[in-house]
């Protein structure tokens, strides 16, 4: 299968894309580096001609004459595009919007976490309209531009196929016509699996406690309480921003999906901003009332609802309904941060101080 990296909060950008086109272009692989805008095109252009340092990375920009025969093309998109099933909030940014097919319309190989079987996806419709597979766009763009076509020849059921025969030795007994059959397989693994049965994947073997690798990372080897990077102990914060906002996902919507249906929003009736009656008592906020909601980054408007299930000091926000059908045009994430947790890199939506105002 595909292996998509990605490199986030890197310290020199422009010097991680040049070793990572040099790492490429050791391995013959040809490439296209595609940035947001021209000027992020010259200082990559200007990068590569002086990365390595006695050195340069061959490149040329794609409406060049020498684009077919050049190892790495530098260019940027003009004109945002998005390739979506639905038009969400980024599809309204986009001046093109390509329709891409619903995983019933397109071959696809799946696995999950939790259990130990793959599933071959078969459509089972034709691509409405003129919907494309992931695969099949970039296969097109591939063409187009001359860069990866035998990678894309294969065509997804021989990617699958490569991927049963090329890979560890928990797939390569399955094959594509077993699938093909059945549906599924289960990968070649003990029954019971118990992967730590021989110790776990820590320096010492066993399960830690206290872990010297964690100091590596600059966090304590010992568990222990971290504060918040916006929790009640940041004093500068929460004089400004006394409330801690945390956004589960509401019951009709999945996280940021299916908020495009008309019948989904009206069972959840509005996006709304759930406070303690204290909380509520304290601010002149009634049950019902527009709020708006105020953390560092911006502000959004919700229907205030009055409930003894929040804790005084806490706001809760669920989630997510797209802008264009909040009030005023702007939902949650206007208030929360896109930084990551210290700890695994995940999201940290729910480190977010805010104050709630009767509108």
């Amino acid at each position: 299968m595909t292996r998509i990296d990605f490199y986030i909060h890197v310290d020199n950008q422009l010097h991680t894309l040049c070793t990572l086109a040099a790492k490429a272009l050791a391995k013959d692989v040809r490439m296209m580096i595609l940035t947001p805008d021209a000027q992020t095109t010259d200082r990559v252009d200007k990068g590569l001609w002086s990365q390595p340092a006695i050195g340069f990375l061959p490149h040329c920009r794609a409406g060049h004459r020498l684009a077919s025969v050049t190892p790495i093309i530098v260019d940027h998109v003009a004109e945002p595009v998005v390739h979506e099933q639905v038009l969400t909030d980024t599809a309204h940014y986009a001046d093109l919007v390509l329709p891409a097919t619903t995983s019933m319309e397109h071959l696809d190989l799946y696995r999950s976490f939790g259990q130990l079987t793959l599933q071959l996806a078969q459509p089972v419709l034709p691509p409405q309209g003129e919907a494309k597979s992931n695969w099949e766009a970039f296969t097109l763009l591939s063409r187009a531009m001359g860069v990866a076509q035998a990678h894309y020849a294969r065509g997804d059921e021989g990617l699958i196929r490569e991927f049963l025969a090329k890979g560890d030795a928990s797939v390569r007994s399955i094959t594509w016509e077993q699938l093909a059959r059945d549906g599924w397989a289960r990968v070649a693994l003990p029954r019971p699996y118990r992967p730590f049965a021989d110790g776990a994947p820590t320096p010492s073997g066993k399960v830690e406690f206290y872990a010297a690798s964690l100091e590596c990372h600059g966090l304590p080897a010992l568990p222990t309480y971290v504060p918040l990077a916006e929790g009640p102990e940041r004093r500068e914060l929460t004089a400004r921003f006394p409330l801690q906002c945390i956004v589960p996902p509401n019951r009709f919507f999945l996280n940021s999906s299916f908020s495009q249906s008309a019948l989904l929003r009206r069972r959840q009736g509005t996006a709304t901003a759930m406070l303690a009656p204290a909380d509520a008592a304290a601010r002149g906020i009634g049950e019902g009332d527009t709020v708006l909601v105020e953390s560092a980054r911006g502000s959004a408007r919700f229907a205030a609802r009055i409930t003894d299930a929040t804790r005084p000091g806490v706001v809760v926000i669920e989630g997510i309904w797209w802008h264009r059908f909040s009030p005023g045009g702007r939902g949650v994430n206007v208030l929360t941060s896109d930084r990551v947790a210290d700890l695994g890199g995940g999201p940290a939506f729910h480190s977010n101080l805010v104050e709630v105002h009767k509108a």
